[in-house]
């Protein structure tokens, strides 16, 4: 649970396991969030850090130790999802949206390089990095308070868990999805924290 004091939060789960709802979802309780934080790789001190207060998706996958060794008072949440749907998604992302979303550019092709070992889409690449990523994250954490697992698939309320997880009161609005980017979600989402519709305890900078 989010104490007096703590300012970051971090999801630090694979892409195509529900990053950038993630996203969404730190924006409707109010938090000032980046994703894709790029700026980070090879700076986890970069000036982003002092400017917002939670992060999704690549390169966090990289950095969540060094991150957690810098933050000490940060807390984490792992996305995950059934093997087979990442992969289908993975290979989709990779067919479809390789050009349209720079994958053959830096930094991108770099994080992927590092996480899978490949530019491209390898079904066994990623299924081995899914297991041993997986095993890390969990294995490093250990017994820890401040790691959230959290399958947005599964999870009938993920509101509940996640503000339980935050210590903040849950919205009474859907849970984000992705494509709500395509809705005007953002926008919306900034009238409603500005017209406070609902009250969250917000974290401290």
């Amino acid at each position: 649970m989010l104490n007096q004091g703590e300012s970051k939060v971090f999801c630090i789960g694979l892409p195509r396991t529900g990053t950038t709802s993630i996203h969404l979802a730190f924006q409707y309780l109010g938090l000032k969030s980046i994703h894709y934080p790029k700026e980070l790789w090879g700076d986890i001190h970069h000036p982003i850090m002092a400017s917002h207060s939670a992060f999704s998706d690549t390169p966090l996958p990289l950095l969540y130790q060094g991150i957690d060794k810098a933050y000490p008072k940060s807390l984490f949440v792992l996305t995950t999802r059934e093997l087979n749907k990442w992969l289908k998604s993975c290979q989709w992302m990779y067919a479809h949206k390789y050009h349209a979303w720079g994958f053959y550019t830096h930094p991108a092709r770099t994080f992927n390089l590092e996480l899978f070992g490949t530019t491209d889409f390898d079904e066994k690449a990623f299924s081995q990095k899914y297991h041993k990523y997986h095993d890390e994250v969990l294995s490093y954490f250990g017994d820890r308070h401040d790691l959230l697992l959290l399958d947005l698939e599964k999870e009938a309320n993920p509101w509940q868990k996640l503000c339980t997880f935050l210590g903040t009161d849950c919205p009474s609005v859907p849970f984000p999805h992705h494509r709500d980017y395509r809705s005007g979600i953002v926008s919306k989402v900034n009238k409603w924290i500005e017209n406070s519709k609902y009250k969250v305890r917000k974290m401290k900078p």
